[in-house]
């Protein structure tokens, strides 16, 4: 028996059909590490990751299901501002809400934000940027001169809008004057009609003519031969 199982180690063919068995069964049972190292991932809550004193910073990704994850955030200097832990759900996301808010006195400039997933043994990192506050007091400087200037701008349109309606108002008021005039002098032109015509109208029958030429007889002459 033990010589046969020498010969059997000893048979060329036997070997390699040992080996390759043996590599495969590395293969399959280093696949589950290596699946769960490229599942895990973390990212912050802003994009473009740009936060400024008094924002808060929460986490999220993917790491094996049901594990757990430790979190840590580290600003410039490679101090650890918090450390923190989060459970995966079945389907291997996870989130962790507001873990740390900015405080006037921390550093500005790169923050990382490193995640350990216990299960795979892999870690993960992100960065975000602190902007400094008198940055962040310049930038607001220059948002309030540019809304002043527009502010400026609209004031100066608004003064043009009101000069045109006054210039609006004098024509109208012109030709309002003008109109008035016009149907003055409509009127007494029709006013001096009417007396001209009732003045010819008296007239021509002091002369008998209207008579005449509305055709009307004379009072008196009726049945006359």
């Amino acid at each position: 028996m033990r010589n046969a199982l020498q010969n059997q180690t000893l048979n060329p063919t036997v070997r390699n059909s040992s080996l390759t068995l043996l590599a495969i069964l590395t293969m399959l049972v280093a696949a589950p590490a290596i699946a769960s190292a490229n599942s895990l991932t973390v990212e912050v809550n802003k994009s473009p990751p740009t936060y400024n004193i008094g924002d808060s910073i929460s986490i999220s990704g993917t790491a094996t299901p049901n594990a757990s994850v430790s979190i840590k955030l580290l600003n410039p200097s490679n101090t650890t501002k918090v450390e923190s832990e989060g459970q995966v759900a079945s389907d291997g996301n996870y989130s962790i809400g507001a873990i740390y808010t900015l405080k006037i006195i921390d550093e500005p400039g790169m923050w990382k934000v490193n995640v350990y997933d216990s299960s795979a043994n892999i870690t993960a990192e992100t960065t975000f940027e602190v902007i400094a506050l008198w940055e962040r007091l310049e930038a607001l400087e220059g948002q309030l001169a540019s809304l002043q200037n527009q502010t400026q701008t609209l004031e100066n349109a608004i003064q043009t809008l009101n000069t045109s309606v006054e210039n609006l108002s004098s024509r109208l008021s012109a030709i309002e004057s003008l109109l008035m005039v016009i149907y003055g002098a409509i009127a007494t032109a029709v006013a001096a009609a009417v007396i001209s015509i009732v003045a010819l109208t008296r007239y021509l029958q002091k002369r008998d003519i209207y008579r005449r030429l509305v055709g009307k007889p004379k009072k008196g002459k009726i049945g006359r031969r």
